[in-house]
């Protein structure tokens, strides 16, 4: 039997209808499309998305929420947003959400997870309130953002800008600090001159200079953050800078602290800055002597020799194979927490109450031993005590030779202008060149130096001028000097060596540039080297 199929065709249905029902249709497809793709990018977004109904019962989360809470969407579904407060998250400031939801506005602020996360992450929030064209409450949308990498960047941002803020107030302190403690270097020095080992005097007078030169390490230090600058080195017996060291820790650390001190080198030479590797034991023996607390315990110094015989064994890479002295440190304390053992080298960085610590004697200290070619290590037992090994290379005797040939003191017979605008310093300087045999014409003017320089420039066997003086500057005064007679040998002085660098000034045609404070040494020595155009 033939079935017939009959189509009846609404009498009301034009044909331009079936158009209509396509595009419906097709645009039906497009929308689910659309909402298909959307779907997509939601779920792979790097920002975890929550989508909640109107009572903030959660009905979905994408998967990057997923991998950033640790949780599976199976445990997340169904509960209510504000359980993701509790167990899981500490506020840097109290969520408006955490008993009601926003109703009308947005709201948004910071969180650090840690609880039900791993690795331990800071994120940006924000929970957007959803209405529909009626404006009434339909769901709500929360999304999380992580910002760790971003907030560890904003850290090292806040940490130049202190730096930054150091070394502007470093270069200032070190230009009037080092202008003070030169005429009491030289000052000093010139008293020694004239008495015996025995005098009485001479110790007084040494105790001063010990003071003054601290204060000036202590000064280069400061800067070397804002600066970098080369150190004055000689081989250095470590053995007996350890123990002079120590003298002066046990007079100054709690009675309560034990110190004790290991040999185990036959011989323990450096080369290096003797106040500089002073400091460094110093740093860490009051910092671990602040670990043990008022408790009381001991401190343990010891000194061996280690030879790396190849690149592989040494503890840096930057490191020299080679024979190494071994300076470790270790304490009885409570030990470091692991969670900050990568931070106690930044600068800054203190587990001190405010007031008790600037953060800043680690820091110091593994930079001395970095530009001693050497570096530090740490060996962490929590509730057992840190022990802190420097590795500082064993001398070859580069520096021995130089030391040797600076022992004595040379003076002269020469006429000199002596330039600065700190009348005490000229008067200090001045006192100790003419008791060398020179002839020092001293002006604390540098317009005044300039107009006697001009009328009579053939007096002058060498100037020597600060550069930080009202009017002209060292560097200005020495190109006026030079276009009037441009062979006259020049000596630049500064406080701080941030206007003028070494390079510069010899770019300009000065023979020679120095740091104060300068002790009569080493100027009475540049004089004579300058004067007698030794290179």
């Amino acid at each position: 039997m033939e079935t017939k199929v009959s189509i009846i065709y609404d009498k009301e249905i034009k044909p331009s209808g079936f158009l209509g029902v396509s595009r419906d249709i097709s645009e039906r497809r497009q929308k689910e499309k659309e909402i298909a793709q959307l779907a997509l990018a939601i779920g792979q977004i790097d920002e975890g998305l929550v989508l909640t109904d109107s009572e903030g019962i959660i009905q979905y989360v994408n998967d990057s929420f997923e991998k950033m809470i640790s949780l599976s969407r199976d445990k997340l579904i169904g509960q209510p947003l504000k359980k993701l407060r509790r167990g899981s998250v500490a506020y840097e400031n109290d969520l408006n959400f955490s008993s009601s939801l926003p109703k009308k506005n947005p709201w948004k602020g910071k969180i650090i997870r840690g609880k039900t996360s791993s690795p331990a992450y800071q994120a940006d929030v924000s929970l957007y309130p959803m209405k529909d064209a009626n404006g009434n409450l339909t769901n709500y949308i929360y999304i999380e953002r992580d910002i760790t990498h971003e907030m560890k960047l904003q850290d090292k941002f806040i940490e130049m800008q202190k730096m930054e803020a150091l070394g502007t107030l470093s270069g200032g302190i070190a230009h009037d600090f080092n202008n003070i403690l030169m005429p009491i270097i030289v000052n000093s020095e010139m008293l020694l001159w004239d008495l015996k080992s025995a005098d009485p005097e001479h110790a007084y007078l040494t105790q001063i200079l010990d003071a003054a030169r601290r204060g000036k390490e202590l000064v280069k230090q400061i800067v070397s953050y804002s600066r970098e600058s080369a150190v004055d080195k000689k081989t250095i017996d470590l053995v007996a800078l350890t123990q002079e060291s120590l003298n002066f820790l046990k007079a100054s650390l709690p009675s309560f602290v034990k110190l004790d001190f290991e040999i185990k080198v036959n011989e323990g030479k450096i080369d290096g800055n003797p106040s500089q590797i002073q400091q460094v034991l110093m740093n860490l023996c009051t910092n671990a002597a602040d670990a043990i607390g008022t408790i009381g315990g001991n401190i343990k110094i010891s000194l061996s020799e280690v030879e790396f015989k190849t690149k592989e064994m040494l503890p840096e890479r930057r490191m020299k194979a080679g024979p190494y002295l071994c300076l470790s440190v270790a304490d009885s304390g409570p030990g470091i927490d692991p969670d900050i053992l990568d931070k106690i080298f930044d600068p800054f960085f203190s587990t001190k109450d405010p007031g008790k610590g600037s953060g800043m004697g680690l820091s110091v200290a593994r930079k001395i031993i970095f530009d001693h070619n050497g570096t530090i290590t740490i060996d962490n037992q929590p509730k057992k005590g840190a022990t802190f090994h420097v590795y500082l290379p064993c001398s070859d005797g580069s520096f021995s030779e130089a030391e040797k040939k600076s022992d004595f003191l040379q003076g002269g017979s020469e006429r000199i202008l002596l330039v600065d605008d700190e009348s005490v310093l000229v008067q200090s300087i001045k006192n100790m060149l003419e008791k060398m045999g020179y002839a020092v014409l001293g002006i604390t003017s540098s317009q005044e130096a300039l107009s006697v320089f001009k009328s009579q420039p053939n007096d002058f066997d060498l100037v020597i001028s600060d550069q930080t003086m009202p009017d002209l500057s060292g560097v200005q005064l020495a190109q006026e000097i030079s276009r009037i007679r441009p062979s006259t040998p020049l000596v630049l002085m500064t406080g701080f060596g941030e206007t003028c660098s070494p390079e510069e000034s010899k770019k300009l045609g000065i023979d020679a540039y120095l740091i104060k404070p300068v002790s009569t040494k080493k100027l009475t020595t540049i004089i004579r080297r300058v004067l007698d155009k030794e290179k």
